[in-house]
């Protein structure tokens, strides 16, 4: 089932490049080649290579309880590995569903779903080119800022349909 994806208004014209936290306008040529394949393979609903997890849940899947973990909880906070992969023959499932056997890589893309009950559509809130596995995303001002009340007016579609 295709889902929508949403670049958060903070992502798309943020002022980060780092190996922390990079806004897309920062994305090298190799980084936005594989964030549009994401994007395009998300809302067309295919299965994914790399690992897809709540990101206050450890590797194996069981749920931390830190002060982190709290806050990724809170936030309903995700993170998908989005490559590029050593290892091409992972388990790969959609962007629905946890996938601890696909594929890890240095960068990742920060997302949440865009309401509790709302599983159409993710909201790209960050990307980091070498992924802590537990950034402290909660003491980042940049990022603070993304995880509020989101109102569809303030994001923006990549690839939006209408515009075809």
């Amino acid at each position: 089932m295709p889902t929508a994806v949403y670049l958060h208004h903070d992502f798309e014209l943020g002022s980060r490049n780092d190996n922390e936290l990079c806004d897309y306008r920062y994305l090298t040529y190799q980084e936005r080649t594989l964030f549009h394949e994401f994007i395009i393979d998300v809302e067309d609903g295919a299965e994914l290579l790399g690992r897809n997890k709540s990101s206050c849940t450890n590797s194996q899947g069981d749920e931390l309880h830190s002060r982190q973990a709290n806050f990724y909880r809170s936030h309903r906070l995700w993170h998908y590995h989005i490559g590029p992969y050593s290892n091409k023959n992972a388990v790969k499932k959609t962007i629905r569903s946890t996938n601890l056997q696909g594929a890890r890589s240095a960068a990742v893309i920060h997302y949440r779903w865009f309401g509790p009950l709302d599983t159409s559509s993710i909201v790209i809130l960050g990307f980091s080119r070498d992924h802590n596995p537990f950034p402290a995303l909660q003491e980042s001002e940049d990022f603070k800022g993304r995880l509020g009340f989101i109102f569809r007016s303030k994001l923006k579609r990549l690839f939006d349909p209408d515009d075809a």
